[in-house]
């Protein structure tokens, strides 16, 4: 790996023990959270998101960055890279640094599509019309759901909220029993890892389903889309994809609600703060006529 691969994975490993800080960090045990800017503008602010360090370290570890000469690259106007910032420090990406980085990460920002097309000229170059660039730049498709973000059938009776925990949630399916993967089909997970709770929500009838590009996601096949998270050797948690486009949830005894840790709408758990839910396992599809929970 190179060094400036090294360097950042290095200062990510450090934010990962210790917590991120400043105003982009969260509280102790928290999945720590990196600000990365688009930076592309000269008089604007430029465009920013809040990403999981572990998801920003794992794809730094698939798409390890080359040192660059950054000279002749600050002085462009236009695209010049993505810069990382925990509140305390910060890195940059340069352009050129990593094509498939820098186009995957591309990806995650909702730009207006004079802005989108420039940063795929500079990062892709003469490399457009190849299949590599199809694949990181084509449009996705969006999948629907039938789930309603309704809160107040979760939250307004007290009985509800307290019985019926973010497995309830995720399949819309109330059984004040706190439902647990796997046991209405007899099963009990000898620990909470991914494998092991994804066993139990099959055997209660979901079904994992794999997205067609890394930056998409996946499309049910007549049912609705589902995400299993794991707070690793302690606890899982699910969201659910509604009708309007975005994810929703229920932590345990806790509201139903369509925000992430931070505040922000989930529009990808796979980038959302999720606390301590350090590890994305997969995505599931449920259908609530199918899936029997207990």
């Amino acid at each position: 790996m190179n060094y400036l691969a090294v360097v950042f994975l290095s200062v990510c490993s450090v934010f990962s023990v210790y917590g991120a800080r400043g105003s982009y960090g969260n509280r102790k045990n928290y999945m720590p959270m990196v600000k990365v800017e688009l930076d592309v503008f000269s008089g604007n602010q430029n465009p920013w998101i809040n990403m999981p360090m572990p998801f920003m370290m794992s794809m730094m570890q698939k798409f390890p960055p080359k040192p660059m000469n950054n000279g002749n690259n600050m002085r462009d106007l236009g695209y010049r890279g993505f810069i990382m910032n925990d509140g305390s420090q910060s890195m940059r990406i340069p352009r050129g640094s990593s094509m498939m980085l820098e186009g995957m990460m591309m990806n995650f920002f909702n730009v207006p599509m004079q802005v989108r097309q420039h940063c795929n000229r500079q990062i892709f170059g003469n490399q457009m019309n190849n299949a590599m660039y199809t694949e990181m730049t084509r449009s996705c498709q969006n999948p629907q759901s039938s789930f309603v973000y309704q809160p107040e059938m979760w939250n307004s009776n007290p009985a509800v909220q307290s019985n019926n925990n973010c497995y309830n949630y995720v399949n819309d399916i109330m059984t004040n029993t706190f439902a647990q993967p796997g046991r209405a089909n007899g099963y009990t997970p000898p620990s909470t890892t991914g494998p092991n709770m994804q066993y139990g929500t099959e055997l209660d009838g979901m079904v994992r389903i794999e997205p067609t590009s890394p930056n998409c996601l996946p499309i049910p096949n007549g049912g609705n889309l589902a995400a299993l998270v794991i707070w690793p050797d302690t606890d899982y948690h699910f969201y659910r994809l509604d009708n309007d486009g975005t994810f929703s949830h229920k932590p345990g005894q806790t509201a139903a609600r369509n925000v992430d840790n931070s505040g922000e709408m989930i529009r990808d758990p796979r980038i959302a703060d999720r606390g301590p839910y350090s590890v994305f396992h997969c995505f599931l599809e449920t259908n609530s006529n199918n899936v029997n929970i207990m």
